[in-house]
C-alpha cells in the first residue's frame, strides 16, 4: 500500500497530502516535476522537457505568461496565459473573487500601506523597479516579498510571487 494511500484511509481526507504539497511548494522547496517549464526572458512559453529524476525550478519572469498547470495547480483562466505584470498593473483579475488589485490598492485606498496612483479597476503599468509606497516590487524589502507572505492573499498567487522571487527576480535590475 503506498504511503499516499495509507494516509488517505487513515484520515478518509486528501487534505494532509494537498497540505504537504502546497507547503513544500510554497516554501521555496524544489519539487521532482516533469515536462514543466523554467521560462526565458523572451517569454517562451513551451515547456521545457525534463529527463527522468531531474529536478527543475519553475521560474516566471516579471513579464512571462504563467500556467497554473506549471505549477501543479489546476487551469485557472484568471491568471493562465496572463503575467505578473498583468496582474499587478490591473491589465486583467488575477483573484477568483473576480476583483482586481485596484479594488483595494489604489489612489484614495491604500489597504496594508500599498497604493498605486490609479482609480479602482483602472490599468497603471508597474514596472517591478517602480516604487509605489515608498518600495518597488522587486528586492528583499520588496512588495513581493510581503505579498508572498500574506495569509490573506490567494495562495496561487503567493506561489507565482515566491517563484520570481526565487528566480531572482528575473527582468530587472536585480536579477
Amino acid at each position: 500500500m503506498s504511503f499516499y494511500r495509507l494516509i488517505y484511509r487513515s484520515t478518509r481526507s486528501w487534505f494532509p497530502i494537498v497540505f504537504w504539497f502546497l507547503f513544500t511548494v510554497s516554501c521555496g522547496a524544489e519539487a521532482n516535476f516533469t515536462n514543466m517549464r523554467s521560462s526565458s526572458k523572451s517569454g517562451d512559453s513551451k515547456p521545457n522537457k525534463a529527463l527522468d529524476g531531474e529536478t527543475i525550478r519553475i521560474t516566471i519572469g516579471w513579464r512571462d505568461s504563467i500556467r497554473s498547470q506549471d505549477f501543479g495547480l489546476s487551469s485557472n483562466p484568471n491568471v493562465d496565459d496572463k503575467s505578473l505584470f498583468d496582474i499587478v498593473s490591473n491589465n486583467t483579475f488575477g483573484r477568483d473573487d473576480g476583483q482586481k488589485c485596484s479594488t483595494c490598492h489604489n489612489s484614495s485606498m491604500a489597504l496594508g500601506g500599498y497604493a498605486t496612483d490609479g482609480d479602482v479597476d483602472a490599468a497603471v503599468n508597474i514596472e517591478p523597479d517602480d516604487k509605489l509606497s515608498g518600495k518597488p516590487w522587486a528586492g528583499s524589502q520588496g512588495w513581493a516579498q510581503r505579498f508572498a507572505k500574506n495569509k490573506n492573499k490567494p495562495d496561487n498567487l503567493k506561489m507565482f510571487f515566491q517563484s520570481w522571487i526565487d528566480s531572482g527576480y528575473k527582468d530587472t535590475d536585480q536579477d
